[in-house]
């Protein structure tokens, strides 16, 4: 960190009344089923550690995740193995779980978890490129349901588009 000129969309006072100094740390905020099937799999692969004068063991996922600079909440944790123990991912709902195919599969896929079981089961049916459409198309944005700012370049006329897009979205369920 150095001095600098920081160049700021929005007053002071707003800065300083509602924004926070630091964003809270990414652990803390982003679902955790990732980085617990990955932790889950790189705990496997330390080595033992010495608990006690005549127990030595290797150190759970949880533990791991809890060393961090800034560790996730253990309710975040425990909501983490129980959504992967749903999936599949898992194959219980306990510490001492394995890591199943469909974990192995999200740990190598840039895809979220949900999306990762489509591609699996899109695979088990005989249909991989099926599976693998799908969970690409449902991985990002709609694009005919929000105005783009590539298309419509006057900020004006694009927040005007975005306005009209949310208001009409009140009306898809009726």
């Amino acid at each position: 960190v150095f001095e600098g000129v920081n160049i700021r969309l929005f007053t002071k006072q707003f800065h300083e009344s509602y924004m926070q100094e630091f964003d809270p740390p990414e652990m803390q905020t982003a679902p955790l089923e990732k980085l617990y099937v990955n932790v889950k799999h790189l705990s496997g692969k330390l080595p033992e550690y010495q608990i006690s004068p005549t127990e030595r063991r290797k150190r759970k996922p949880r533990e791991l995740l809890q060393m961090t600079a800034q560790p996730p909440e253990v309710a975040s944790i425990e909501s983490s193995i129980t959504v992967l123990d749903e999936l599949g991912a898992l194959t219980n709902a306990s510490e001492d779980a394995e890591l199943t195919v469909l974990g192995y599969l999200m740990m190598s896929v840039a895809l979220d978890v949900h999306l990762c079981r489509l591609v699996i089961f899109g695979a088990m049916l005989g249909m991989p490129a099926e599976g693998i459409v799908i969970a690409s198309a449902l991985s990002v944005q709609d694009p005919f349901t929000l105005p783009s700012n590539l298309i419509i370049k006057d900020p004006r006329d694009y927040a005007e588009a975005l306005k009209r897009s949310y208001e009409t979205r009140n009306f898809f369920d009726h």
